[in-house]
């Protein structure tokens, strides 16, 4: 709902906490907060700062906009190509050592061409 919100132009107010806070810059496209207590403080000082709170909702839109579906699918094959890539070179010096490895998940991948 933070990237909904933030394409609505409206800026958001997250707790510190979980992958809400890679989408807001603190203090520009909205506030991040460490408890209940700063929450209710930024909200207010929102409410009570106009001005600030229109310069943030513009930030706040803009950081959307550069939230594509298209770019974040880039960055995700980027994390699983990553992950891949660590997952081999661990299966690659098992089998030298001639240990086991439990990578504890399993990949599963199609490449499309």
């Amino acid at each position: 709902m933070t990237i909904e919100a933030m394409a609505s132009g409206l800026p958001v107010v997250v707790r510190d906490q979980g992958g809400m806070t890679d989408l807001v810059v603190d203090g520009k496209s909205g506030f991040v907060c460490d408890g209940s207590e700063s929450m209710a403080a930024v909200v207010q000082r929102l409410r009570d700062d106009p001005a600030l709170c229109a310069a943030m909702s513009r930030c706040a839109r803009q950081t959307a906009e550069q939230h594509t579906w298209r770019r974040v699918m880039s960055e995700l094959e980027g994390h699983y190509s990553h992950a891949l890539t660590l997952a081999a070179r661990l299966a690659i010096s098992a089998l030298a050592s001639t240990q086991r490895v439990d990578f504890g998940f399993c990949v599963s991948f199609a490449i499309v061409r």
